[in-house]
């Protein structure tokens, strides 16, 4: 008789199979955390590069509004908004102490907040912010479209006390003088719009009103409006971008003096010494001047006169972006 062959069995003395638990060994896992690791940090920066262009070009479409909007205001009324309607340097409570930003407005789908604020004193707007009764609804509503994404301040700038003013990262362009460095001291507080259009170059100052016809030199040749960096007002004021109580500084206001993110200090009534590498010096005797400033890398976004908008490289020459500044001298541009 033919005797089969007994499978063998654990703990009889026979060959014994030894199974394996199904599992990562700990050099396995390592591997795959490096793998990841790895991934993560070459897409990491493709991830900000995108987010840094989506910030970008949102930017730009807030210019974009904006310069629609100052061409809905020069159809209703014949010219641009002032810069500032009361004189640079007038500190007079009962001054209307109103920017650009403000009368613009009613033309950037802002009427809520115009007519909780502007509407709402027609006498004189209150120095004090915290007298407003919509100020809530400006905070909020101001967000979006007066803000650059790209600036990590944005919407975050943490006022001083109460009465400290808004900030928005856009600012009107003066021409190429610091304020008061023009024929006439702006701080004399002349009628709104009666303003000698020989007093400075630009289209937007201190109670300016600015018609296409003065400025000369094309719309297409004229910058219209740029981008400014704001900084929390942490143990003092800092003005910059301020489009409220903004009664001495101009600080909604740029020059081309100096060509965009200049080594060059901001020279304001009130800012902190040295923020991010951007440095600022407190005006004297109502002297001022603010530059273009952004985060982004390589330039700054800027709105010509023509309404169209575009990006600005740093290395611009210092002529040319002089002259962008300039309404009429006449100046031939290079490529920019």
């Amino acid at each position: 008789m033919k005797t089969g062959t007994a499978c063998p069995r654990v703990g009889d003395g026979s060959t014994q199979q030894v199974r394996r638990q199904a599992g990562f060994t700990l050099v396995e896992l390592l591997v795959v955390v490096a793998i990841i690791a790895l991934l993560v940090g070459m897409l990491l920066p493709a991830v900000q590069k995108v987010r840094e262009a989506a910030a970008r070009t949102q930017c730009q479409n807030n210019l974009k509004q904006q310069a629609i909007g100052m061409h809905s205001y020069l159809d209703a009324h014949g010219r641009f908004p002032s810069g500032m309607t009361n004189g640079v340097g007038s500190n007079s409570l009962s001054d209307w102490r109103l920017v650009w930003v403000h009368l613009l407005m009613p033309y950037i789908e802002l009427d809520t907040d115009y007519a909780a604020t502007i509407k709402a004193y027609p006498g004189a707007v209150p120095a004090r912010p915290s007298a407003i009764a919509g100020l809530k609804t400006v905070r909020e509503g101001r967000k979006q479209l007066l803000m650059c994404p790209s600036d990590p301040n944005a919407g975050k700038v943490q006022f001083f006390n109460a009465e400290t003013g808004l900030h928005t990262n856009y600012a009107a362009c003066a021409g190429s003088l610091p304020w008061n460095d023009g024929p006439t001291n702006w701080s004399t507080n002349l009628p709104w719009g009666t303003m000698s259009y020989n007093e400075l170059d630009g289209v937007f100052f201190a109670q300016s009103a600015t018609r296409l016809s003065h400025i000369a030199d094309g719309t297409s040749n004229t910058l219209m409006l740029s981008e400014i960096r704001v900084f929390r007002d942490n143990g003092g004021h800092d003005v910059r971008g301020r489009m409220w109580n903004n009664n001495a500084s101009g600080a909604v206001l740029f020059a081309t003096t100096a060509r965009p993110n200049p080594a060059t200090p901001d020279r304001v009534s009130s800012c902190r010494p040295s923020v991010d590498g951007v440095t600022c010096v407190q005006g004297a005797n109502q002297v001022f001047s603010m530059f273009a400033r952004s985060c982004h890398v390589g330039g700054v976004n800027a709105a010509l006169c023509d309404g169209s908008v575009r990006f600005v490289p740093n290395s611009i020459s210092n002529a040319t972006w002089l002259n962008l500044g300039v309404i009429n001298d006449g100046a031939v541009l290079d490529p920019y």
